[in-house]
């Protein structure tokens, strides 16, 4: 999405990035893996696809979305070589509503607070700069992790959709100050200055 092109987020332990060209390779690396797909219900895509799709969400005024790097292990400010996953809002501008999606591909990431972080920088970005006012996960039913991220971030599971078996759940609307308050005690950048 045009808005966040330019855009870094740093937060305690992650830094969110736009999902730009640089990293597309590694991001289609991750995508091969059928665990992956099923988890994102994704289909594999081809290098040339997978840069088609980067250009075309790059101008979408209904996507947005993030690389989420390890602040860590950021080398001379190359965040291609930290990249552990992408944290997306899929946006109804008309109805002010967003769903929300986080990915931790990176396996030697996993459980460690990173799509917790990221999701939070998110949805206070969604609120503030987007003007996001309803948010909502789906997740499939056999999705334990996901289904107790989001339940820590105060989402309550709102609908089950038997025929595809999934469970939607919803962020209750006096809880999103918390994300804005969150994202206010994150640094944000520039990239050019960054």
């Amino acid at each position: 999405m045009r808005i966040n092109q330019e855009t870094k987020i740093e937060g305690d332990g992650i830094g969110l990035y736009p999902y730009q060209a640089r990293f597309v390779d590694n991001y289609n690396k991750w995508m091969q893996d059928e665990e992956l797909q099923a988890a994102t219900c994704s289909e594999p895509l081809t290098i040339e696809e997978e840069y088609e799709m980067q250009r075309k969400w790059a101008e979408d005024e209904d996507k947005l979305t993030f690389i989420i790097v390890d602040r860590d292990k950021v080398l001379e400010g190359d965040p291609t070589e930290a990249m552990v996953g992408d944290v997306n809002l899929f946006l109804d501008h008309e109805t002010k509503t967003a769903e929300c999606e986080v990915m931790i591909a990176a396996k030697d990431a996993r459980r460690k607070g990173f799509a917790l972080e990221a999701m939070t920088l998110m949805i206070g970005y969604g609120i503030r700069f987007v003007k996001v006012e309803n948010f909502f996960a789906v997740i499939t039913e056999d999705n334990q992790r996901s289904m107790a991220l989001f339940e820590k971030l105060g989402f309550v599971q709102s609908d089950y959709i038997s025929v595809f078996k999934q469970y939607k759940y919803k962020l209750p609307n006096d809880r999103l100050d918390e994300f804005v308050q969150r994202l206010d005690k994150a640094n944000i950048k520039n990239l050019d200055a960054a």
